[in-house]
């Protein structure tokens, strides 16, 4: 808007294609309130940030006309009947104060959000720690929880080695019980997950963390950075959760690579940017895949949204100028800062809900790669098993076949891999296979000591990369 008050707009899909549903102003709305500077949604909820709200009051709903502290900023949140929005919620922080910038980062999942305020100020370690000052520009993040239609604070989170300028909250997500907050300002020089967190010998490195939800509290889960951690390089820019996998954009990475797993010590190319795919398998998050764009880009991981198959990347310095999907960036040569997104095909992920519940997956060695080999193990059972473990393998069954008592384990056991190609204990494979083939593995034997029944690991979808 003109004058930087601020809109959010709806758009909805239908068989005529995207048309506009809705455009969403905050109630109270005055000038340079920066409404729209992030938004969030899942279902029928959308939550907005505001970062350049003035409100003084802390909570939920409190009086939007005291506009003492000048830029904490604000969340909003819109629900929709039918194909009605309206404002459901006028969200602040427990401990607003003046440029905190709450509202940069918002997430939704069902009835909680988080909201990050990366210019938050408290020297607080954890969960619901101290909210005073100490530590300028640590930054915070806040998780909210409705309960029917009203919305409270349910945590005030903080990472677990707070530092001036961290800028944590720069960037959040959420799915399901697991919650991520980027802090690209964090200054550890460690690698991968669960390095020291006190090491500041590398400036503006940052980080990311790993927040779980055990259905009373929240706590730390994982540290994670990058697998090659330079200075100024500013992972956790943006960060994205889907199941058990993380993204992590550090847009300002050095890399001149062109490739996946490739290239990582380079550093000749300033501010390409780079991506980081972490995955969990129990409690326990593996090293990254280091993911960077097919071309010289600038920017590259500024945002970063996982899915159900695919990882999307902006890189929104981009300046190779061309159009549409696909086109020859040398072609469109001097096109500075006109951005680009990057898609690539997720290649190796758990699939929900399916084996016998509390199963985890095959466990993978290697990149799934068209030109390199990988292997597949079975998983520990917590049953014990008569004999060996096998690993089927074969197409990907998208609805499955439940596999119940007496035969399966459990009521909920699920069978995804069908047909079957073959059986295995370990599945080794070498490079030549088709890029973009698809199958799917999952585990099973005869539970010991009764043999009464079979028990099935989760299933794990395979697609083979570049």
């Amino acid at each position: 808007d003109d004058d930087a008050t601020g809109s959010a707009y709806v758009f909805g899909r239908g068989a005529g294609g995207w048309t506009e549903q809705a455009v969403l102003r905050a109630a109270g709305a005055e000038p340079i309130d920066l409404f729209g500077a992030s938004v969030a949604i899942d279902g029928d909820t959308i939550v907005v940030g505001a970062t350049g709200e003035d409100g003084g009051l802390p909570g939920i709903d409190p009086d939007g006309s005291d506009n003492t502290k000048a830029r904490s900023g604000a969340a909003y949140v819109f629900v929709r009947t039918g194909t009605t929005w309206a404002q459901q919620a006028y969200i602040k922080a427990s401990n607003p104060s003046g440029s905190d910038y709450f509202g940069t980062s918002v997430a939704v999942f069902g009835d909680t959000a988080i909201v990050g305020a990366p210019l938050e100020d408290s020297s607080a370690n954890g969960i619901d720690g101290d909210q005073g000052g100490g530590a300028a520009d640590a930054g915070a993040a806040y998780v909210f929880v409705r309960t029917g239609g009203t919305w409270t604070q349910q945590a005030y989170v903080k990472a677990a080695h707070s530092g001036a300028g961290d800028l944590f909250g720069s960037s959040v997500a959420i799915d399901g019980t697991t919650a991520v907050v980027g802090a690209p300002g964090e200054d550890s020089a460690a690698t991968g997950v669960n390095g020291s967190q006190t090491n500041n010998a590398s400036n503006a490195a940052g980080a990311a963390y790993v927040f779980v939800h055990d259905g009373t509290s929240w706590s730390q889960q994982a540290f994670l950075k990058a697998s090659n951690t330079g200075g100024g390089d500013e992972f956790g820019k943006s960060v994205s959760v889907f199941g058990d996998e993380i993204a992590v954009g550090a847009n300002s990475e050095d890399s001149s690579s062109l490739d996946i797993n490739v290239g990582e010590s380079d550093n000749s190319d300033s501010n390409s940017g780079a991506v980081y795919v972490f995955e969990r398998s129990g409690s326990t998050w593996g090293s990254p895949v280091y993911v960077k764009s097919w071309y010289g880009s600038e920017w590259f991981g500024h945002s970063v949204s996982l899915g159900d198959e695919s990882l999307v990347v902006g890189a929104d310095r981009d300046s190779h100028g061309g159009t549409g999907i696909d086109s020859d960036p040398d072609f469109f040569p001097g096109h500075n800062f006109s951005g680009a997104t990057f898609s690539f095909a997720v290649e190796a992920r758990g699939i929900g809900r399916s084996g016998c519940p509390g199963e985890d997956r095959p466990q993978l060695t290697g990149v799934v790669s068209a030109t390199s080999g990988f292997e597949l193990d079975c998983p520990e059972l917590t049953e014990p098993c008569f004999v060996n473990r096998v690993m089927l393998f074969g197409a990907c069954d998208r609805i499955g076949v439940m596999v119940p008592p007496p035969l399966g384990c459990d009521p909920d056991c699920l069978l995804v891999v069908g047909p079957i190609w073959g059986s295995a204990g370990r599945l080794v494979v070498g490079p030549g296979l088709p890029l973009g083939l698809e199958l799917c593995v999952q585990c099973g034997c005869v539970a010991a000591p009764s043999f009464l029944c079979v028990n099935l690991s989760e299933g794990r979808r395979i697609l083979v990369g570049p």
